[in-house]
């Protein structure tokens, strides 16, 4: 079935840039509101890779999308990314 038309869209994007331990990855993040609820896509990888890891998980409410985005930020500012776009 093909997902409808979007409502509500944020965008994140970080990036790891570390020389000295060959870092050179970026994490983004986009959250969605769909016609049957907001969905959370993840995209991961080096930077310059032409396929990146993805994965999308659709939630029941914004609330719990939000929840989950929190938690994805945190973890990713813990491990060292910076924050690329808003």
């Amino acid at each position: 079935m093909p997902r409808s038309r979007t409502t509500h869209t944020t965008f994140k994007r970080f990036e790891c840039i570390d020389p000295e331990r060959n870092h050179n990855k970026f994490y983004e993040l986009t959250a969605e509101m769909l016609l049957f609820g907001p969905t959370v896509t993840r995209r991961w990888g080096r930077i310059g890779c032409r396929r990146p890891r993805t994965l999308s998980k659709d939630y029941e409410t914004w609330e719990e999308a939000k929840r989950e985005i929190r938690a994805i930020l945190r973890r990713r500012e813990r491990r060292g990314y910076k924050t690329i776009t808003c």
